[in-house]
């Protein structure tokens, strides 16, 4: 017998989770923590992009950031998720799960270096991680 909760989303708590993922990720690309090596091994600089892509670039990241906290909501609660421990092993699993394999074979089959994967999913993680705790305590 399968149980169905209602999913309530908390509009506030998934915005909150989209300023997060951009401010995480201007932490982890900063040049002084993550950004010099990625920067280097993709051949992207500070000014590869002009203005506009670069507001292009953001605009969708925020977008993108917003679906993934809004769906991370939705399975949190499906799976009846209570408390941050939970919630981190909800996120760590989703990530495992989901965002691993997929990333995994798009670098293997463009033959990106496992560095470079292990820098994006290493924010991914993060970022799924910060999500989840913003979910479950504000909910």
């Amino acid at each position: 017998v399968i149980h169905m909760t209602e999913i309530i989303i908390n509009y506030w708590a998934v915005l909150a989770c989209g300023v997060a993922a951009m401010i995480l990720g201007f932490i982890w690309y900063n040049p002084s923590v993550l950004g010099k090596q990625w920067m280097a091994i993709t051949g992207m600089s500070p000014d590869s992009a002009s203005k506009s892509e670069m507001q292009r670039m953001y605009t969708t990241s925020f977008i993108l950031a917003l679906i993934m906290a809004y769906v991370l909501s939705h399975v949190l609660q499906a799976f009846e998720t209570t408390g941050v421990a939970m919630s981190l092993q909800g996120a760590f699993w989703t990530w495992l799960g989901f965002v691993v394999p997929t990333s995994g074979v798009n670098y293997l089959y463009t033959k990106k270096p496992l560095k470079l994967f292990a820098i994006d999913s290493g924010y991914h993680l993060a970022n799924l991680l910060v999500m989840s705790v913003i979910l479950t305590v504000w909910s």
